[in-house]
């Protein structure tokens, strides 16, 4: 029958715990954030270059090899971009291999490239050079028309790269694209009146909605499908455009590069962030109220959108630029504040925890007068009474503990989420590790020489091992107290009671370290940082509470 009800409380607790951990990982992410997001890791395969540029592309071998026909298509996809504008012009590098799969070869084509590969692979009808560069003209004229109404700038003064106050340029570089070199970012500036690229500022709405389960008939790209399926020009039409099956490879294909990103929780307007290939594209992040938070379930509003504001106001307030040393400090300043409050709210569960472990003495003493306590049953009630007894002079609850356990699970999950989402811990690198990048991701990124550090591996190896090592400390603290207090104890003999729970409380230990090991390494670097402060304060925290135990209990003796 105990056994049964032991299995109920357990089965409850694991459906309580799925149900608050359900309820406390809803996405802030707008479909307009996603759009943004989207769009670093697929700007197409059209490159934006000088009229000298294309000219000195199409006398390199990669042009001169085409087929006569691939040299056609590449010479009516070439020419100026914008009407009346000579500034900017088009063309896209491509090559076709032996085995007729064309390849683009600027470096942003890659997420395009890739998908290709699948589909060929898979048998599936490719859509053509046509269809690509249609869709990527689509995205600009976009672009143009947003920023003429949005900012009011003239098509035909816009620049290839470069931008000075109310000038925009296409580029999102500094440099054209091209050939699979990666030329240099240029800031993204949002400030009123400053100049800009309208790819970088605009691009994204090349994405809208298409994370959403209504893709098919909101989204903008699915809509420039359509168009171009019913189009009677060269290239286009259904011969040219994906058919349904490729739609949802290259859909899957380009949604998992966000799959898991959570950072869109901004109290203020900004770019936030390191996405694209390169990790080198801030993207701008709608701001979310409160109200948005309450939309998104009872823990968002309560919980997880208070916490991402508190992350913001701090980060903000110690460094604008969001550097990365600013987060580090508003996550310590919210780890001690959330654990005070949860001291205070657990203050009497806490309290019985620890008196508990300073009663083991005395609980050991109890045991020993019961020896048989596992085999006889007259010792175990006998055993269980006079340990109630015990428990209960001394002010102990035995469920106070537990009550303690289901406020901070709750808590901690909301504390995860929040980290997750907040967007000011995205943005900057502490010691050259991104906060919201997890550590296994930031230890295994030994890209470059690895002493450098480009990627933060080795901060989040010590950050790691800090975080780790503290855990272990927290929890071996209160049974090292425990050892110490029952040094004193007279020997009675050895009691199999007292051995099976000694072994029990040492595999719970040993399961929670490595436990917290395990699931430390997939944790954002941000949530390990807070973990690590946690254990710093909790182990204050028990030694205080077992000094103030010890004090009255010698003032009790003194009476």
């Amino acid at each position: 029958m105990k056994n049964t009800k032991k299995k109920l409380v357990g089965a409850a607790a694991i459906g309580l715990g799925v149900l608050l951990l359900s309820g406390c990982t809803q996405n802030f992410c707008s479909p307009a954030d996603k759009a943004e997001m989207l769009y670093p890791y697929e700007q197409g395969v059209t490159v934006y270059g000088s009229l000298e540029e294309l000219n000195a592309y199409k006398a390199t071998e990669a042009y001169t090899t085409l087929s006569v026909a691939d040299k056609a298509v590449f010479d009516s996809l070439s020419g100026p971009a914008i009407a009346g504008n000579t500034n900017v012009y088009r063309y896209v590098p491509f090559v076709r291999q032996e085995s007729g799969l064309i390849e683009y070869r600027a470096k942003k084509a890659a997420q395009v490239n890739s998908v290709l590969s699948s589909a060929f692979t898979s048998g599936y009808y490719l859509p053509s050079v046509q269809y690509w560069a249609g869709i990527d003209q689509k995205v600009l004229d976009l672009a143009i028309e947003s920023a003429v109404a949005d900012k009011g700038i003239a098509a035909s003064a816009i620049t290839l790269n470069t931008v000075s106050n109310g000038v925009w340029c296409v580029n999102p570089f500094q440099e054209s694209d091209t050939d699979g070199v990666n030329a240099t970012e240029i800031p993204l500036d949002l400030s009123e009146g400053a100049g800009n690229s309208l790819l970088r500022y605009y691009g994204g709405k090349k994405f809208l909605n298409f994370d959403q389960t209504s893709y098919l008939e909101d989204s903008t790209l699915i809509g420039w499908v359509k168009e171009f399926r019913a189009s009677s020009e060269a290239g286009l039409g259904i011969d040219g455009c994906p058919n349904d099956d490729f739609v949802t490879l290259y859909r899957t294909n380009v949604l998992n590069n966000v799959a898991n990103k959570k950072s869109c929780i901004a109290t203020q307007q900004g770019v936030f962030g390191h996405y694209g290939a390169s990790a080198n594209w801030e993207v701008a992040i709608e701001t979310k109220d409160w109200a948005y938070a309450w939309s998104k379930g009872l823990f968002e509003g309560l919980l997880v959108y208070p916490i991402a504001w508190l992350l913001d106001k701090i980060s903000f307030g110690i460094d604008p630029g969001l550097s990365g040393g600013a987060q580090i400090v508003a996550i310590i300043i919210v780890a001690v504040i959330v654990r005070l409050i949860l001291a205070l709210v657990g203050l009497k569960g806490t309290i019985s925890q620890q008196k508990m472990q300073a009663l083991q003495p005395q609980i050991a003493k109890i045991q020993a007068k019961y020896p048989n306590a596992n085999t006889n049953q007259a010792e175990k009630m006998r055993l269980s009474q006079e340990t109630q007894s015990l428990y209960k002079r001394n002010g102990v609850s035995m469920f106070a503990p537990f009550l303690l356990l289901i406020v901070q699970f709750p808590v901690f999950i909301c504390v995860w989420d929040a980290m997750n989402g907040a967007s000011s811990l995205s943005t900057g690198a502490f010691l050259g590790l991104s906060l919201s990048d997890t550590i296994q991701s930031a230890l295994f990124n030994v890209s470059g020489a690895w002493w450098t550090n480009a990627h933060g591996w080795w901060t989040a190896l010590v950050l790691y091992i800090l975080m780790a090592g503290s855990q272990f400390m927290s929890v071996l603290t209160p049974r090292l107290i425990q050892k110490r207090a029952q040094k004193n104890v007279a020997k009675m003999g050895r009691n199999p009671n007292e051995d099976q729970q000694a072994k029990t409380g040492k595999y719970m230990m040993y399961g929670m370290v490595i436990f917290t090991a395990i699931m430390g390494f997939f944790l954002p670097s941000a949530m390990g940082v807070y973990w690590f402060i946690g254990a710093i304060i909790s182990m204050a925290q028990t030694l205080i509470t077992q000094a103030v135990l010890a004090k009255q209990a010698k003032k009790r003796k003194g009476k």
